[in-house]
């Protein structure tokens, strides 16, 4: 038991390192990504977009510029699980190299490739992290920062898997306004790939009904 209880310490103990060395890097790229411009104004109910460059290497490093924007232009809004905190990937922004969770990497990806990756509200980025007072006042907004993402709001659930396709087509025909009307033999594949769509983190998140208002 004494080896056991030692092990897990020094798992936790090298977590604890491994958080504080991220939260450091965090820091100090957070004020090369914000520090150079103007802090959002709260009045005027600012807030920052991401524009990611099109690049047709999907391999290639993800690279974009953020931009500050009122709640009344045209973006699109992301929502999605941030996933393992310690699980980075590299991302440069306004020029400088930073790092965003694997799952944040692998939506912008999709955003990327089917060229939806302009004016996009993400809260990993467009919110200055480090900065406490944004932070707060930003999240007070989210609300009408996904109400008024009138472009579109990309609802990211995470990567195809247990029958997840069959699951989104079974979907896409249930929103069909002749679907009253229409009697197909659901595919069990299709309903299987629901059940587990359903159980994905996504759901369990406290922002979804503020998102989905």
């Amino acid at each position: 038991m004494t080896g056991q209880s030692d092990y897990h310490k020094d798992q936790a103990g090298q977590k604890a390192e491994l958080t504080k060395a991220i939260q450091e890097g965090l820091a100090k790229e957070a004020l090369e990504i914000y520090g150079s411009h103007p802090p959002l104004d709260a009045s005027k109910k600012q807030i920052r977009l991401l524009s990611v460059y099109d690049n047709m290497d999907p391999s290639s490093l993800l690279t974009g510029e953020l931009h500050v924007a009122n709640l009344d232009t045209d973006y699109t809004a992301l929502s999605y699980v941030w996933g393992d905190w310690h699980n980075r990937r590299p991302i440069r922004i306004n020029g400088v190299d930073t790092t965003i969770t694997a799952s944040l990497e692998i939506a912008l990806n999709r955003l990327r490739a089917e060229k939806k990756a302009t004016s996009i509200w993400i809260d990993a980025i467009c919110i200055n992290q480090t900065d406490s007072t944004e932070k707060s006042y930003q999240v007070q907004m989210m609300g009408d920062i996904y109400l008024h993402a009138n472009l579109w709001t990309f609802l990211w659930l995470g990567e195809a898997e247990n029958h997840s396709d069959e699951a989104m087509k079974l979907l896409s025909i249930v929103d069909k306004p002749y679907f009253d009307d229409y009697d197909p033999e659901i595919p069990s594949l299709a309903l299987e790939g629901l059940g587990h769509l359903l159980k994905r983190d996504w759901w369990k998140r406290m922002w979804v009904i503020q998102e989905m208002m």
